[in-house]
């Protein structure tokens, strides 16, 4: 769930659904990855999610949000139990 508020200033000038991407690759998307099996040498069992930040336009704090938090939530407690 996006804010409504700067976690900072209290704000409610925020923008929801920036984009953050890597200026090397321009127009890439930044992305988040939680390993089923990290310590496995091949098959890690990767699960991934683009990364959404919003912004407040008040004081430019910058909250970063997984996409899809409960595929990584998964992949995290299919970790804990290997």
């Amino acid at each position: 769930m996006l804010p409504v508020q700067c976690a900072m200033c209290r704000s409610d000038k925020i923008i929801p659904t920036a984009t953050i991407h890597e200026m090397e690759k321009r127009y890439e998307r930044l992305m988040v990855t939680v390993y089923t099996n990290p310590k496995a040498v091949f098959a890690k069992g990767g699960v991934d999610t683009w990364v959404t930040c919003a912004i407040c336009g008040e004081c430019g704090h910058i909250m970063l949000y997984a996409e899809d938090p409960q595929a990584l939530w998964q992949a995290y407690q299919a970790q804990q139990k290997g």
